[in-house]
């Protein structure tokens, strides 16, 4: 019998000592750093840059770039049911990054012995609706939804110094996943990797220089931006 009494109350203690799961719900706050790849469409009305008089060197123009990018999201998350021995999860985030090093500069496919192009983003925001599930320290989830940056693009003549800019904001969409993991009550690390498609059609470039007429005129552009990022995050949870 005192044996007996001695497990329950070795039990009843071990259980009372475990540390409780932590709360995925509520308020989150963080920061984020990791790398992004993106790949620049244009398409172009015959312009200054493109034609030789009446001809029509070409429409298109593509260009890559890749570099470091950082940013920061607040987030809130709903408990919706139990699943699976965890908990499923609704939530919303919005984020900022910069992406000052998304920048690429190349002779331009019309004119490369005199003619350079340049592609870039500057920043980007979104706002996402998250789906997860969460049990114990970790939390997998899915987000998808808007998505806008701040682009710059610039054709420029090397020869006589004609330059065309434009800097716009372009709105598209995002999706990606993520996993989180609780290191301590408050602070969470984790992964996330997205993608983000961006259009945008009928944006007129700045060009003083560009006059009209056969074989002049300032361009006119449609965009398709897609960018791929892995992120990697610290998380401030202020529980629900």
């Amino acid at each position: 019998m005192t044996l007996l009494l001695l497990l329950l109350s070795a039990g009843r203690a071990t259980a009372q000592d475990a540390p409780p799961s932590p709360k995925w719900t509520g308020f989150h706050l963080g920061a984020e750093a990791g790398v992004a790849w993106a790949s620049y469409d244009w398409n172009l009305n015959p312009n200054y840059f493109n034609t030789i008089g009446a001809w029509v060197l070409g429409s298109s123009a593509q260009q890559t770039a890749s570099a470091a990018m950082a940013g920061g999201f607040l987030g809130y998350d709903w408990a919706v049911a139990p699943l699976g021995g965890g908990q499923a999860l609704l939530g919303l985030e919005l984020g900022a990054r910069t992406g000052a090093g998304l920048v690429q500069n190349q002779p331009d496919p019309w004119f490369p012995a005199s003619d350079t192009m340049q592609s870039q983003v500057n920043w980007m925001a979104s706002a996402t609706v998250r789906a997860g599930w969460a049990k114990d320290r970790f939390n997998l989830f899915a987000k998808a939804g808007w998505a806008g940056a701040d682009v710059g693009f610039s054709l420029h003549d090397n020869g006589t110094g004609i330059a065309a800019t434009l800097d716009k904001w372009v709105n598209g969409w995002t999706a990606g996943l993520g996993v989180d993991y609780r290191l301590v009550e408050r602070v969470s690390v984790g992964v996330t990797w997205d993608y983000t498609e961006l259009t945008a059609s009928g944006l007129g470039m700045t060009c003083q220089s560009c006059g009209s007429g056969v074989g002049l005129g300032s361009p006119v552009v449609g965009t398709t931006i897609r960018l791929n990022a892995l992120m990697a995050r610290l998380t401030w949870h202020f529980g629900s």
